[in-house]
């Protein structure tokens, strides 16, 4: 029920590569909102911005998390609405 905004003050762009973005700018939304979400103090993390370094920064940082967590969900969880 409560929205918390937490500031990020580096950008990862479109054409930023994306490996090489999530380990040099340690500041930026896609790391930072990730990296509250392995210490469970973020439900959720949702970007529009370059899905590569989302892809990256999951995989580094929350991976095993996010897939012990689909692992327990019930199937119906899992279909769409």
């Amino acid at each position: 029920d409560k929205i918390t905004i937490k500031h990020a003050s580096e950008i990862i762009d479109m054409h930023d590569p994306a490996a090489l973005s999530v380990r040099r700018k340690r500041d930026s939304s896609i790391v930072v909102g990730l990296d509250l979400l392995k210490k469970n103090e973020a439900d959720a993390f949702i970007s529009a911005g370059n899905t590569g370094a989302v892809v990256c920064a999951a995989t580094g940082s929350v991976s095993n998390r996010f897939f012990s967590s689909l692992l327990t969900m019930p199937s119906s969880s899992l279909s769409a609405a």
